[in-house]
């Protein structure tokens, strides 16, 4: 039917699901949460879902628990997410933000905790804005920045992660980007296609702690100095200021 259907969601705060929160854009379903958290959380065995119609909510938080097998989280639709967002995933679990138009005013903090080491999580995302984006992982991972032209206020990844942006597009940094890696736990920074290049953009102003990074097929922009401590360049870079690797010190024994 065209009957309008809306749902107030004011001072209810968190509102919780366990898999899924589905509302699909329309003209006749709208979703009034600006101040309000969705807490999703469940352990099965099975995909989650956040597609909340192309509306504003005060906050996201993600309780990924389950163990057994491998599924994904999938967040689509062009929400707004005014507050932090944070993910908790356990197991051999994965997070795909799809939404090209998702908006993060706040922090967005993705924690992985697996003990599988024969499985990579990942979390690829095309989301438009991002506050400060950090990820943590106690085993490698793999991250994914795809957007086109997307913004973020600063970036933090883990040790041992593999780190790539999409070829071809330019993402823009504004305040920070943190990385640090070790001699046997690098951070390895490519382009998602080999031979071609995607781009970082960060102004003069910005600041950057990376050590033990490696890159391949990056183009570095804007005005900022993109130093690397420890840095060895794979080959097609451009735009960046690499401090050799540490040779160290060896002893016979």
């Amino acid at each position: 039917s065209n009957q309008q259907y809306t749902i107030d969601l004011t001072g209810t705060d968190p509102v919780t699901v366990e898999r899924r929160w589905e509302i699909y854009p329309n003209n006749y379903t709208r979703v009034i949460a600006p101040n309000t958290t969705v807490l999703i959380e469940q352990n099965v065995h099975d995909h989650f879902y956040f597609r909340g119609g192309a509306n504003k909510y005060g906050g996201l938080e993600v309780n990924y628990l389950s163990t057994n097998s491998s599924h994904t989280f999938y967040q689509d639709y062009n929400d707004t997410i005014a507050g932090p967002a944070v993910y908790n995933i356990y197991g051999n679990q994965r997070l795909n933000i799809n939404g090209s138009g998702i908006r993060f005013l706040d922090d967005v903090t993705i924690n992985f905790n697996s003990t599988n080491n024969t499985f990579t999580n990942y979390i690829q995302t095309y989301a438009a804005e991002h506050g400060n984006f950090t990820v943590n992982a106690n085993l490698p991972v793999e991250i994914r920045h795809y957007g086109n032209n997307a913004t973020y206020t600063s970036i933090n990844w883990p040790a041992d992660a593999l780190v790539k942006f999409h070829s071809g597009r330019t993402q823009y940094v504004s305040d920070s980007l943190t990385g640090s890696g070790g001699c046997d736990t690098p951070i390895e920074l490519y382009a998602h296609t080999t031979g071609s290049q995607a781009t970082i953009n960060m102004p003069a102003t910005a600041t950057y702690d990376l050590d033990y990074v490696y890159l391949k097929d990056m183009n570095a922009t804007g005005g900022g100095s993109f130093t690397v401590s420890n840095g060895l360049d794979l080959g097609n870079n451009s735009g960046w200021t690499l401090a050799a690797l540490d040779p160290g010190t060896f002893y016979w024994v």
